[in-house]
């Protein structure tokens, strides 16, 4: 949280879903503790920064990134994606829990977009996504989406680095009886060891992979468990 206020960033192409990101926007503003900033419109006066650093750095610091995807590819940078997908990559690299994401049902779709949504909804390093047809179904999903992230972040507090979250994420899937896992933080990897119906496993994850590609790590672990405890 910045100060007293939950920082939520809208992303999303501007000229095919503005009356998207206003829904949300409207949605969030009758929330007190709640500050929404984004492109399109800047939620705060920036002076002496160019607009592309100006929103990777909100997608960065924001406490939640919420990302709209329709049919448009949008504006395109110079090194071949768009800049709602740097958004994307700029929160992803600061806090894999904190994005939210909401694909509109939309033909046709751009082949460049299609990329960019296979690569954030890909069943097993990508994201759950809410679809939606109207404005009215997105706010009363991005409502109650946000409702369920508040609860879990009140439980677990803000102050948790990227790992902690690997930690966290890799603790809350292990569901086998009577079994121990324990973990060790070590420079350059995670170790996770379980002790299952008396026998040991060990799991040892590179930190760099970890960061590269938070939610594959995540589903690799999720294999291991399922192994160690027997499970087909």
């Amino acid at each position: 949280m910045s100060g007293n206020e939950i920082v939520v960033m809208i992303s999303s192409t501007i000229q095919d879903l503005t009356p998207d990101r206003d829904a949300v926007e409207k949605a969030f503003s009758t929330i007190p503790l709640c500050k929404v900033v984004g492109a399109a419109p800047m939620g705060t006066s920036i002076v002496g920064i160019s607009p592309h650093s100006a929103t990777l750095d909100m997608a960065e610091n924001c406490d939640l990134f919420i990302l709209l995807l329709g049919g448009q590819f949008g504006f395109e940078l110079t090194i071949g994606i768009s800049a709602t997908e740097a958004e994307f990559d700029a929160a992803y690299s600061r806090d894999p829990t904190k994005i939210l994401v909401f694909q509109k049902i939309v033909s046709p779709v751009e082949p460049k977009q299609q990329q960019f949504i296979n690569k954030v909804t890909n069943y097993y390093s990508g994201y759950w996504r809410s679809t939606y047809s109207y404005t009215h179904d997105l706010q009363t999903m991005a409502m109650s989406s946000f409702a369920a992230w508040i609860k879990e972040r009140a439980m677990i507090g803000y102050r948790l680095n990227y790992f902690d979250h690997f930690i966290r994420m890799a603790i809350q899937r292990f569901h086998v009886p009577s079994a121990q896992m324990y973990y060790s933080v070590k420079e350059n990897e995670i170790e996770i060891e379980c002790f299952i119906f008396g026998n040991k496993y060990a799991a040892h994850f590179d930190k760099s992979q970890i960061y590269k590609d938070f939610w594959g790590s995540i589903s690799s672990l999720e294999n291991h468990y399922r192994r160690w405890s027997g499970k087909p």
